[in-house]
């Protein structure tokens, strides 16, 4: 069997990206400031500079014992979920709101999900099916060899309801209606979002413009040629001030956009500078471990 199509073994298997543990201690120390994070990573096998560095994966079972840790010391068994929808503010998901904030709608981001989302987990597959102009199916099959949690279902309906609010300032409605955890042969999410006003306006300009279209053509043999000039000056001063007012609104939505996407790269920036004083700070340690061991066996030495 060739190594593409061999099973993942998730014991030994890196599956998950950092930025994913970094979500869940960013949310931590805001809304669960009384847990202890380092003590929750130290029970997950996890160091702090391995979530400070973007380029880091982690086990199933280290997800899953920081998720039990997390669970155990907060008392909130859907914290999944709320660290999902957390990460749409979140430092840790800078490029990826970037990245979403660069195609301009939900729906856009979400049908690019299948090939994004391996940047995040490699732990399974996503398939998008646009149902309507605000609502898709997402599809999600777990990769040979993994299982996942119910835990990671929940941070994913919340991460995809995040995904909306980016956009349109509200969390997309979701139903779930097959899961992997209930029997079904893989998870599928219909979500549906709300509709901007710069998009509900430039729809209104739309049918107004060919409204007005067809009217004139159809006044042109009923009215005498003064009456039909001024309705069709009238359509036309219509039809601009609503393009007009259209245009006002998605520039309003693109200046929110860019200022959010300047302050995503700001965010990614420092999280660059903090990895690295982070690898800094531990190679330190590290080598002042092995300088105290030398000493210590020289100590012993001459004691003897």
């Amino acid at each position: 069997m060739d190594a593409i199509d061999s099973p993942i073994n998730n014991i030994d298997t890196p599956l998950y990206n950092s930025r994913l543990i970094k979500n869940y201690v960013e949310y931590a120390k805001i809304y669960l400031p009384h847990i202890d994070i380092d003590s929750a990573l130290q029970y997950a096998e996890i160091t702090g500079y391995e979530v400070e560095d973007p380029a880091h994966w982690f086990r199933q079972h280290q997800v899953d014992r920081f998720n039990e840790a997390l669970v155990t010391k907060g008392g909130n068994p859907n914290i999944s979920r709320e660290v999902g929808r957390y990460a749409a503010a979140s430092k840790a998901s800078g490029a990826i709101r970037q990245y979403a904030l660069g195609f301009m709608s939900p729906a856009a981001v979400y049908r690019a999900l299948e090939k994004f989302t391996s940047n995040l987990s490699r732990a399974s597959t996503f398939r998008t099916k646009k149902l309507g102009t605000h609502k898709v199916e997402v599809s999600v099959n777990q990769n040979p060899g993994v299982e996942e949690k119910p835990y990671q279902c929940a941070n994913r309906i919340g991460m995809l309801e995040a995904v909306a609010k980016v956009f349109t300032k509200r969390f997309a409605d979701i139903e779930h209606p097959s899961c992997i955890h209930r029997g079904d042969e893989l998870c599928r999410y219909i979500i549906t979002w709300e509709r901007t006003p710069a998009l509900i306006w430039r729809l209104v300009c739309h049918y107004f413009a060919a409204s007005c279209i067809l009217a004139s053509l159809g006044f042109f043999f009923v009215l005498p040629i003064p009456d039909w000039v001024v309705l069709t000056l009238c359509c036309v001063s219509l039809s601009m001030a609503l393009i007009s007012y259209t245009a006002h609104l998605e520039k309003k939505d693109l200046i929110e956009s860019v200022e959010a996407e300047g302050s995503a790269a700001k965010a990614l920036c420092s999280c660059k500078k903090s990895v690295k004083l982070q690898v800094k700070f531990w190679i330190l340690i590290r080598l002042l471990k092995k300088c105290l061991a030398s000493w210590k066996n020289v100590l012993i030495l001459i004691v003897e």
